[in-house]
């Protein structure tokens, strides 16, 4: 055959041209059946860390309702996040908790968020292709509890919080806690009733029968301690260089004091009208060993609706035997926005008791804040007020009382809620 009709023979045979075909594209379907199969591992990794994240979060927000330890939350959100995938080499974990940013800012709850770098492999062989890096985030909310209108703060008396005699007391919109973790941390005795969203201890509450509670099932008994509000307030720091001012004394009997500092070496015994003419903090500084401000049968307390703040320290403390009006406003805005009584915790007289006795007519808008002496509500004290927070070493209840918390927003006191029973995932 010659060579002129062999190659003709051969341009005209088909035989091997798919050949040539799979050859060409066979590398082709597999590198796309391998970037496929990347890709879906990726997607899966992304996934898993989304998982860790969301159950990191549920356990930094459970473990604080448990321990009431944000560092304790922390770390066992960081905990449940490698007991779920998260590698720590290639990666970077951040737990939030309370949360502080994003639109949920202000709630309890605990935001967990998460980058891991992953490696890639047949994708790296396409120029300017870096590794895969998954940013995840979770945040999960506590169920909010009850407003506390009532908070003792001392960690291991009994009957930090005690309702003695047949006092009534009438909890609108609020709940009381103890957080003491002794056996009868909440007492209720003799014929004492209680009405009240909720009432709990972090040790155990007695004699529950006479309580009637609308927002729980029963008296919550080994319950976390609740955070002290106010734990960052102190006096102010150039209280020491204040001049020491004195009231003014009207013709009419009528008292007038302004904003500053009084360290009288003498108690101030209303038996008229005092009255708080201005906005701002008023110091009753025992220093001289008086300064203790107390009310006479007839004595009343007015304060501008604007608000103040009273503070005592050096001993100097607040009582009132009998009678008389008291009608006080918090201040809204400033370093003691909703604090309307604050007893210094480095200079005051543990040993102290506070108290407000008689059938006086009430209106305290804000905070009461005692954190280390004893609060007496005595012989039928009634609070007309729509914001009150008693908050106390231990708080004793012995007439009947009535507290409330229905508008607490205008006079800015700080929120105080019954730790939540469980979470909710809601990103």
């Amino acid at each position: 055959m010659s060579v002129k009709t062999f190659l003709k023979k051969w341009q005209r045979d088909e035989n091997g041209a798919t050949a040539i075909v799979y050859a060409v594209c066979f590398p082709v379907i597999i590198g796309m059946g391998a970037l496929a199969v990347e890709a879906g591992h990726l997607q899966q990794r992304n996934a898993r860390i989304q998982s860790a994240a969301d159950m990191a979060a549920v356990a930094a927000a459970l473990e604080f309702q448990v321990t009431n330890n944000r560092a304790k939350a922390r770390l066992a959100g960081k905990g449940d996040a490698y007991e779920n995938g998260y590698i720590a080499e290639g990666g970077k974990i951040e737990v939030e908790t309370p949360i502080v940013s994003g639109p949920h800012a202000g709630n309890e709850g605990a935001i967990v968020r998460i980058t891991q770098a992953q490696e890639s492999y047949l994708s790296n062989i396409f120029p300017g292709r870096k590794d895969a890096v998954h940013t995840v985030e979770a945040t999960v909310i506590s169920a909010s509890g009850q407003p506390v209108c009532a908070l003792s703060l001392h960690p291991t008396n009994p009957a930090a919080l005690e309702v003695t005699g047949s006092a009534d007391i009438q909890m609108e919109s609020c709940a009381m806690h103890a957080n003491s973790s002794a056996n009868e941390a909440f007492k209720l005795g003799g014929a004492g009733i209680i009405s009240a969203d909720c009432i709990s201890a972090t040790g155990t509450v007695t004699n529950t029968t006479s309580a009637v509670l609308s927002g729980c099932d029963g008296p919550q008994n080994n319950e976390p301690a609740i955070a002290d509000p106010y734990a960052d307030i102190a006096v102010p720091m150039n209280v020491a260089g204040m001049s020491c001012q004195s009231p003014v004394y009207g013709s009419n009997k009528t008292i007038t004091m302004t904003p500053g500092r009084y360290c009288s070496n003498k108690n101030y015994g209303i038996n008229s009208r005092l009255e708080f003419t201005q906005k701002g903090v008023y110091i009753f500084d025992g220093i001289f060993g008086g300064s203790s401000f107390f009310f006479k049968s007839n004595g009343s307390l007015y304060g501008t609706p604007e608000g103040v703040t009273i503070i005592f320290m050096n001993g100097a403390h607040f009582q009132n035997t009998n009678g008389g009006v008291m009608e006080l406003y918090a201040q809204p805005d400033g370093p003691y926005a909703g604090i309307l009584m604050y007893a210094d915790r480095e200079t005051s007289d543990p040993n102290t008791t506070v108290r407000i006795n008689g059938n006086q007519g009430a209106r305290f808008e804000g905070a009461l804040y005692f954190p280390t002496q004893k609060l007496d509500f005595r012989g039928g004290a009634d609070l007309n007020s729509d914001c009150t927070q008693i908050i106390a070493s231990q708080i004793e209840f012995s007439g009947n009382s009535a507290l409330t918390n229905n508008d607490c927003g205008p006079r800015g006191t700080r929120s105080v809620t019954q730790n939540g029973s469980g979470v909710r995932l809601v990103n």
